[in-house]
């Protein structure tokens, strides 16, 4: 073989083997996604089957998004119950697709009253509860995401206040 060639193959060879090791590299890996019920519904911020109980649409997601402010209401009260009863039963791990679900459907529920044509009174009491429940769900949240034990009992409280308040701000009451 000539010396030309020789210089070309061992070129070749070495960029064949750096573009090798470089598309093996754990930057181009493939992230696999979890199968854990908050991937299995959405994300799972929460729904389960109830996404295709309850009145509303699908999105580019897999979330039912609200046609109307009774029906966003519903649904907040779906997963809230749910979470609720995940923990109360001791199952944390249950309430996790919920916990992510009930996230986008609260950010949901002040553009369903405004179109719904709810007084200003009302819509800044639905706004100041549904920031109420989104704090106290982030806080349970980031606690499983830390691997910590989430303290249910310690937003208890604030999320049923605020989910009642939520129900009769609605309502028009």
């Amino acid at each position: 073989m000539s010396r030309i060639a020789c210089g070309s193959l061992g070129i070749l060879l070495s960029l064949g083997l750096v573009l090798y090791v470089a598309g093996c590299s754990s930057e181009t890996a493939v992230e696999i996604p979890s199968s854990t019920p908050a991937q299995e519904t959405h994300d799972d911020h929460a729904a389960g089957a109830g996404h295709g109980e309850s009145a509303g649409h699908g999105d580019a997601h897999g979330h039912a998004e609200p046609e109307n402010l009774a029906a966003g209401v519903a649904m907040v009260k779906e997963h809230y119950e749910k979470i609720k009863e995940a923990f109360e039963a001791g199952k944390a791990d249950d309430a996790h697709g919920p916990l992510h679900n009930v996230g986008a459907l609260l950010e949901s529920i002040p553009e369903l009253a405004k179109a719904a044509g709810l007084a200003d009174q009302k819509n800044a009491e639905l706004q100041k509860a549904v920031d109420a429940m989104i704090e106290a769900y982030t806080k349970i949240d980031s606690a499983m995401h830390k691997g910590e034990q989430p303290d249910y009992a310690a937003v208890s409280g604030v999320l049923d206040e605020n989910m009642a308040a939520i129900e009769k701000a609605a309502s028009g009451q």
